[in-house]
């Protein structure tokens, strides 16, 4: 089911069941563990639950070849780890995400496995970008440097079922 307006086409129900969108930006300099908690306190409300996860790794873009991820990497870390902090919508099955390292700032929507309320690309990017620039202006209060942007990225998830026997 493929409906249009004349900007995008858009699918009533589409097999996606979760959309990222994220921004990979220079490494925020004196940005440390004190500023999760900082920003978690400013999106608790809507964010409640917290969970610490492995930082993931840079993209590096490599003309003509596209995007790369870099597959093995060896670094030394002293003190505190600099990992990611995952923030999500409460709830068992949290629909919503943010996530948050140095050098990344990531939003996920996941679709509600009892609904089939979708929430269509503008809407999602409309979000995104709002919290976005609410991080931006923090790490200005924060007196950190504004993230520079270097890449965007868009992940679709879908899952897609395979009969028994094939």
């Amino acid at each position: 089911d493929l409906q249009s307006d004349m900007s995008s086409p858009s699918v009533v129900t589409p097999p996606v069941t979760e959309r990222v969108l994220t921004v990979q930006f220079r490494e925020l300099a004196g940005f440390d563990v004190v500023h999760y908690g900082l920003w978690f306190e400013r999106i608790r409300e809507e964010f409640p639950q917290f969970t610490r996860q492995r930082r993931l790794p840079p993209i590096i873009e490599q003309f003509p070849e596209g995007p790369q991820r870099r597959q093995f990497q060896v670094g030394l870390e002293w003190g505190v780890p600099r990992g990611r902090s995952v923030f999500a919508s409460g709830g068992e099955e949290a629909q919503r995400l943010q996530q948050l390292q140095p050098d990344r700032f990531a939003m996920n929507w996941r679709r509600d496995p009892r609904s089939q309320d979708y929430l269509g690309f503008t809407e999602t990017r409309r979000r995104f970008a709002e919290w976005f620039e609410k991080f931006g202006e923090f790490c200005v209060q924060q007196r950190l440097p504004e993230p520079v942007v270097e890449i965007c990225e868009v992940i679709y998830v879908n899952h897609i079922g395979v009969p028994k026997g094939e």
